[in-house]
C-alpha cells in the first residue's frame, strides 16, 4: 500500500535527522554532521529495511537507540536525571521494536566508559536491556525473530557472519553489485570486513579520531546480533540486518571524506560533495 511506504519513507527521513542530531551533540563539523545523514537516506545496502513494511520494526528500533544516544550525550552535559531516565525509556523502545537493538546497550556501555560513568550506571543499563529482551523473548518465543537468534549454533556462521555483513555494507551502499544479490559469502566480502574490523581495533588501541571510531565500533556492534543467522533465513543476503549497522558505516565515510578534504585543504571541495549530494536527493 502506497500509504504505508510513505510513511515508512518518512520514518527513514526522521532517522537521517537523527543521525544529524547526535553528531551535531558530539560536537562535529556541521558539514561532517549533513553529509553523514544524506550518505545514510541514500545507502541501499539496508533498502528492504525501508521497502518492506514488515520491516518497518528495524527503523522504529533504529530511531529509538538513536534517540537513546542524544538522551545519553545530553545527560554527559547536564547529569540531569530525567535524562537518564529518557535513555533507559529509548533502549526498552527499542529492544521492543526490534530483539536486535539490544546492541546498542554495548555502545552505550562504551561511551559510558568513555565518559567514566560510574559502574553502577552500567549495571542499571545492563539490566534494563537484559530485562527487556527477557520480556520480549517470554511474550513471543515462536516468533521469527526470536527463533533466528536461537537457532542451532553454528561456528561456521558466528565466525563468517560478521566480517560478511560488514564487507556487505561496503560492496552494497551506494553502488549495485553483482554481490549484493549473493545470498552466500564472497570472499571478497570476508575479506573487507576483516580489513574493517583490523582497522576500528588499530584505532581503538591507538585512541586516534575517536569520534570516527565511535561510530565504527557502533558498525561492529550492530551486526553481532545476526552471527548465527542463517542463509536461507535470507533471500540474497543480509540487507534489513544491516539497517542499523548502516548509521555507522555512513557517518565513518562521511568522516573520511571530509578529513581528506581537510588534508588538501578542500573546505571548497566539502561544499561541493555537500552540494553534489543535495541534488542526488533532490532528484
Amino acid at each position: 500500500d502506497a500509504g504505508y511506504q510513505n510513511f515508512q519513507t518518512v520514518l527513514h527521513i526522521v532517522a537521517a535527522w537523527l543521525v544529524f542530531c547526535v553528531l551535531r551533540k558530539q560536537k562535529m563539523d556541521l558539514t561532517l554532521c549533513m553529509i553523514a545523514a544524506v550518505f545514510f537516506l541514500l545507502n541501499v545496502a539496508p533498502f528492504r529495511a525501508v521497502q518492506w513494511v514488515i520491516c518497518i520494526n528495524y527503523i522504529l528500533a533504529c530511531i529509538f537507540a538513536l534517540i537513546c544516544v542524544w538522551f545519553l550525550l545530553r545527560y554527559f552535559e547536564t547529569t540531569q536525571r530525567r535524562l537518564w531516565v529518557g535513555a533507559m525509556s529509548m533502549v526498552c523502545c527499542a529492544v521492543f521494536s526490534h530483539p536486535a537493538s539490544v546492541a546498542v546497550i554495548l555502545f552505550c556501555i562504551y561511551i559510558m566508559w568513555q565518559n567514566n560513568e560510574s559502574l553502577r550506571r552500567i549495571l542499571i543499563l545492563v539490566g534494563v536491556g537484559g530485562g527487556c529482551i527477557a520480556l520480549a523473548f517470554l511474550a513471543s518465543p515462536n516468533h521469527v525473530q526470536t527463533q533466528g537468534v536461537i537457532n542451532g549454533l553454528n561456528f561456521e556462521r558466528l565466525v563468517t557472519n560478521p566480517f560478511w555483513y560488514l564487507g556487505r555494507l561496503a560492496t552494497s551502499s551506494y553502488w549495485f553489485s553483482p554481490l549484493a544479490i549473493q545470498n552466500e559469502p564472497h570472499e571478497l566480502e570476508i575479506m573487507l570486513g576483516i580489513l574493517f574490523c583490523m582497522g576500528v581495533s588499530w584505532l581503538f588501541v591507538r585512541r586516534r579520531q575517536w569520534m570516527f571510531t565511535h561510530w565504527a565500533i557502533w558498525t561492529v556492534i550492530m551486526v553481532l546480533p545476526f552471527v548465527n543467522n542463517a542463509s536461507d533465513r535470507q533471500i540474497v543476503g543480509p540487507s534489513r540486518q544491516l539497517y542499523l549497522a548502516s548509521v555507522g558505516s555512513s557517518i565513518a565515510l562521511a568522516w573520511m571524506i571530509c578529513y581528506f578534504c581537510q588534508k588538501i585543504n578542500g573546505k571548497r571541495l566539502q561544499q561541493m560533495v555537500l552540494l553534489g549530494l543535495s541534488c542526488l536527493i533532490g532528484g
